[in-house]
């Protein structure tokens, strides 16, 4: 399920190697930098934790008989260490958006991922017993995977194409996606295809159909 990846250039970006002849891409994509910034690396709330601190801190120093000048170059002191985490947050979200593709094949969800070491995770449809969307107020979102029991992956491996908290169980989840429905369309018609032999069609089925209208 797990490659290292190894060559810079790509036959198909995302793709270590050109698909087998009877295997067809159905839809690639990447997540948002914006959007892992704000929903992984939450720096919203991130930003308002050190403007209240910068706040209270002035707040307490003035109270006590600090000066306005010594208690505002105290807020500034932790504003700028704010700052600092915040560009390297907002660094990485660039850098994960950059080098993430999602790849959906007829037969498997393919994830190259990695900003150090690079690798492609592929995970075969006929392994995946449903795919739930978690869709945000502006029409992008997540679709989380679940897999088979016996198909366990680690967490910290996938992080952070990953369902967050689910650590004994974990669930490979395409993150952070402007616009779902390239990807619901191509799930909607792989699951079904890679499951036709599975004891449960009838529940991807019904799973089609809600991906479908998504």
């Amino acid at each position: 399920m797990i490659n290292e990846y190894k060559d810079e250039i790509e036959p198909i970006p995302g793709l270590p190697e050109e698909p087998p002849e009877n295997e067809r891409i159905l839809w690639q994509g990447r997540p948002s930098a914006g959007l892992i910034a704000q929903h992984i690396f939450r720096l919203r709330w991130l930003t308002a934790y050190f403007v209240l601190i910068a706040c209270t801190q002035a707040g307490l120093k003035m109270y006590r008989g600090t000066t306005l000048e010594n208690s505002l170059e105290g807020a500034a002191l932790v504003l700028g260490l704010g700052a600092v985490a915040i560009a390297i947050f907002a660094l990485l979200s660039f850098a994960y958006a950059k080098t993430t593709v999602y790849t959906i094949t007829s037969k498997r969800l393919a994830m190259r991922f990695g900003v150090a070491l690079p690798m492609v995770v592929n995970i075969p449809l006929s392994t995946v017993t449903s795919a739930d969307m978690r869709r945000f107020p502006d029409g992008s979102g997540d679709v989380v995977f679940t897999l088979d029991p016996k198909k366990r992956m680690s967490y910290i491996l996938l992080w952070p194409h990953v369902r967050p908290w689910r650590f004994l169980q974990p669930q490979p989840s395409i993150r952070c996606l402007g616009s779902l429905e390239g990807a619901c369309a191509a799930l909607a018609s792989a699951v079904p295809n890679a499951n036709k032999n599975a004891s449960d069609e009838g529940d991807v089925g019904a799973h089609k159909a809600t991906l479908a209208s998504a």
